[in-house]
């Protein structure tokens, strides 16, 4: 597959894509934790570049559509060391977004997801957010990004719980590691496909080592 980003809509449902320099929340504002609902917004930000990782950072770095889902606890789109599914391999090789999209839909369906999550992409180093509510029935986040370009290397949580027991959670920080998804032997940003029928893990090579620093995070803040 090519190694290109993949235009998409800013919005999906109930789902707001919103520019990082949109107003924060009050600082001094309190919520219920134990409502049944509770808004949050994912800001996306990316420090991936040549000055933190030297040559680790090819021309035009960026990464594809933010997409996701909240979901209940006995659901997950991927994991380390899982085979990684269509949607999986669609968005860490090409950055399309739409398989992932169609299999948190036949969750939905299911009832064992609540929404899709869709957001736009990002330049490295830059920033994007997404707005969302999510549903106690449905207190886990999963968010992922391609890291372009590559051959199927992305960056992303996978069923994150925004509840504590029966409180919804403030605040989280998420440093953010590249993944391997397992489905492209490419070792390089540039490399023609080669496919794999592997599975997904932590991304080591010699652009990403043990002790090479996050490529960015996720601020997850609840902002209602």
């Amino acid at each position: 597959m090519s190694k290109r980003m993949f235009a998409v809509p800013f919005l999906v449902a109930a789902v707001a894509a919103i520019s990082a320099s949109s107003s924060r929340s009050n600082p001094a504002a309190t919520f219920d934790p134990s409502s049944t609902t509770a808004v949050y917004r994912v800001t996306f930000a990316s420090t991936w570049s040549d000055v933190t990782h030297p040559g680790a950072f090819p021309a035009g770095g960026h990464y594809s559509a933010l997409v996701g889902a909240t979901h209940r606890a006995n659901t997950r789109f991927w994991r380390n060391r899982g085979r990684a599914s269509f949607g999986i391999e669609a968005m860490a090789e090409d950055g399309d977004p739409y398989p992932l999209v169609e299999r948190v839909e036949a969750r939905i369906a299911q009832g064992r997801a609540d929404q899709v999550l869709l957001g736009t992409g990002l330049a490295s180093p830059g920033s994007t957010s997404i707005v969302f509510t999510a549903q106690a029935d449905f207190p886990f986040l999963t968010l992922v990004s391609m890291l372009a370009p590559s051959p199927d290397w992305f960056v992303g949580v996978s069923r994150l719980p925004l509840r504590d027991g029966d409180a919804w959670k403030e605040q989280i920080e998420v440093p953010l590691r590249p993944w391997d998804a397992g489905t492209d032997r490419g070792k390089s940003f540039e490399s023609d496909d080669a496919e794999s029928s592997g599975v997904v893990r932590r991304l080591r090579n010699k652009y990403f080592k043990k002790s090479s620093p996050p490529v960015g995070s996720f601020t997850i803040e609840r902002i209602g």
